[in-house]
């Protein structure tokens, strides 16, 4: 155990803040409904060896950890011959050297991609064992990374819009070794 993962308490204390709209803690804990052997579809050669295992990198106790705000915002855009691209922006605060935005082209006409560029841009720019708050107003956002991937993972994202990014999203969230 890490002290990430989710205690009855921790779990309480989200519960009260999406009841007020506050600060929710990502549960990094897989999802066990049923058969354990459902949740893997490994696709390998037999003699496959893997040289770099899911784990979260050790955390050391006198390590400076940092509590950092970001704030992110999604957009899209369709120029005047039909190409569509989504945007995304990330600001740290006032004149803060980090504040950027990211433009992608893409097929796709939503908001949505925009905002979810954003938030896996913020989580791997961060450092890992920095504490990490994400403010977004994107509802789908919040729901897709707090609850809906679950659901996802059981069903292999199967028929789930942006799947791509989320499961990145849910990996790097995974990957990290501050309370995000």
């Amino acid at each position: 155990m890490d002290s990430l993962f989710l205690t009855p308490g921790r779990k309480e204390k989200n519960k009260e803040a999406r009841d007020k709209d506050g600060e929710v803690t990502f549960d990094p804990s897989i999802a066990q409904e049923g058969n354990m052997s459902s949740y893997f579809r490994i696709f390998v050669k037999p003699n496959t060896i893997c040289h770099n295992p899911a784990l979260r990198p050790i955390q050391p106790a006198n390590i400076i950890r940092h509590r950092t705000s970001i704030y992110t915002e999604g957009d899209r855009n369709i120029d005047e011959i039909g190409n569509i691209s989504a945007g995304s922006g990330i600001w740290y605060g006032p004149d803060d050297k980090r504040n950027t935005h990211l433009r992608l082209r893409t097929d796709i006409n939503s908001n949505q991609l925009g905002e979810l560029a954003a938030v896996l841009w913020a989580i791997t720019e961060e450092p890992l064992q920095n504490e990490l708050i994400i403010i977004t107003k994107s509802v789908y956002t919040l729901k897709g990374i707090l609850e809906d991937y679950k659901k996802w993972e059981c069903t292999g994202y199967i028929g789930t819009p942006n799947k791509e990014i989320f499961r990145n999203i849910i990996a790097a969230l995974r990957g990290r070794g501050g309370v995000t």
